[in-house]
């Protein structure tokens, strides 16, 4: 097998149809991705600002401003891949709004410690990061939050339960098929993301949010996808 073939990342020719595969490859993101727009109109307000942490191509920022046009706010994203980068920086182009290309504790060593955020969005990142960097995360997220502000999680979950998880598994390659995603596709991105992207089940999650301080509800589960909001 010619492993270069099966090299999967975040680059230029990814980026460019990250939405539509994104929403192809994971279960109800669509939904999910407007639930969080929607719980976005609660927390933010004129002068605030937001933080969307492993921000792809900015459509989560874009649609919460365009969700709030009337409100005055800044925005933040940050991504290690520049592809990803340049492509947000055209969908929010025309808002408040500043870009950083690199690791999120790099960002937070960068900003004010003192510059408060109303919400932070963590969609399906915290999975790449090692258990000792995701908790660093959510403790600098918890130090950064505004009084009453949220942070929005989104992970990838495994199932304690060995029947649960190759019954959840089944259904979800059978799904991304079905939405047009190709068997070689898939099988050169699980091997690329081997070693890299490391989910936790519910428990280990919530036992992490606990670690860092914060008080926790679930908001949806879609499958082996599942999201909580964060309060202080």
């Amino acid at each position: 097998m010619d492993m270069e073939k099966c090299s999967w990342e975040f680059n230029e020719s990814v980026a460019k149809d990250f939405d539509n595969h994104v929403s192809a490859s994971v279960p109800g993101y669509e939904w999910f991705h407007d639930y969080i727009v929607r719980l976005a109109e609660f927390y933010i307000e004129d002068d605030d600002a937001i933080l969307d942490i492993g921000c792809s191509t900015g459509t989560l920022l874009r649609d919460i401003k365009c969700k709030l046009p009337n409100r005055d706010f800044y925005m933040y994203g940050v991504d290690k891949s520049e592809a990803m980068i340049d492509i947000a920086k055209s969908n929010v182009k025309d808002f408040k709004s500043n870009f950083f290309t690199g690791d999120i504790l790099e960002f937070f060593n960068m900003t004010d410690p003192s510059a408060e955020l109303s919400f932070i969005t963590i969609v399906l990142t915290l999975q790449f990061l090692s258990y000792e960097d995701r908790l660093k995360v959510l403790k600098t997220c918890r130090s950064r939050l505004k009084d009453r502000g949220v942070v929005v999680v989104v992970e990838k979950i495994i199932q304690e339960d060995g029947h649960m998880q190759k019954m959840f598994d089944e259904i979800y390659q059978e799904m991304k098929f079905e939405n047009g995603l190709s068997k070689d596709s898939l099988f050169n991105k699980t091997l690329s993301l081997r070693g890299k992207m490391k989910p936790l089940n519910s428990l280990e999650n919530e036992e992490l949010f606990y670690k860092s301080g914060f008080d926790y509800i679930p908001f949806m589960q879609i499958g082996c996808f599942k999201g909580w909001i964060l309060r202080k």
